[in-house]
């Protein structure tokens, strides 16, 4: 991944947009028509859909982050942070927050997810890719500039599963104009005891080549259970 491979992706998705493919507020109608379950989220606001964000490891290699609590009923509103609504066969398709919503569509091993204000503005985009057994390859996010239907932001996790240890290649795009175009690359190199993540190390690269850290070999415990 380099930057020319960044912008040729920000661009297909800028013009999907622009070429009139997504009309939210009705695409989001339909797809909570087909609803069967919902359940509750608190906690979890910095994550992409809380508790359900499709990142395996956003929360481990983030300092302070949490997915939140999961329940099936709700006393009060004022406590929930997302509500998720899920079709007849246990797929999450909606998502909806205070000030926004979510709804996902699949297309075989795809899950594309398309955010929008309550007013109908476009936010955000997400494409995350699937192996025959379920674990996530591949996890693409989109934040959009408000009205302008530009990207500003891509990220994109990209994950490689061994025996004893899972590769999380992380990539950061910003597309601000004041900042210029800037791409930061990290590998996240988990350790797997008894199909649970326990440890990692972290690596950081620059146009392909390994940039010195002062942490580099320091090993982090992973202090929640997450199995892959």
């Amino acid at each position: 991944m380099n930057l020319d491979n960044c912008d040729a992706e920000c661009k297909k998705v800028e013009k999907y947009i622009m070429d009139g493919h997504l009309e939210p507020l009705e695409n989001y109608d339909a797809v909570k028509e087909k609803i069967i379950r919902t359940e509750y989220g608190s906690g979890g606001e910095l994550l992409h859909r809380g508790f359900y964000c499709p990142s395996i490891v956003a929360d481990i290699i983030c300092g302070n982050i949490k997915r939140g609590r999961i329940s099936h009923s709700v006393r009060s509103k004022n406590c929930v942070s997302f509500i998720y609504g899920f079709d007849d066969h246990n797929r999450l398709i909606t998502v909806e927050r205070p000030f926004s919503k979510e709804f996902i569509v699949y297309e075989d091993a795809v899950e594309i997810g398309i955010g929008f204000s309550k007013e109908g503005r476009l936010e955000t985009l997400s494409q995350c890719e699937y192996s025959a057994n379920g674990q996530i390859t591949s996890y693409k996010f989109f934040l959009l500039s408000p009205g302008e239907k530009r990207v500003i932001e891509f990220r994109e996790e990209r994950y490689t599963y061994h025996m004893d240890k899972v590769i999380v290649d992380q990539y950061c795009y910003s597309g601000l104009i004041m900042t210029g175009h800037r791409l930061q690359h990290q590998k996240f190199i988990f350790t797997v005891t008894e199909g649970h993540l326990t440890s990692y190390t972290v690596e950081e690269y620059h146009n392909g080549e390994k940039i010195p850290r002062i942490l580099d070999g320091h090993v982090f415990k992973v202090y929640v259970k997450r199995k892959i």
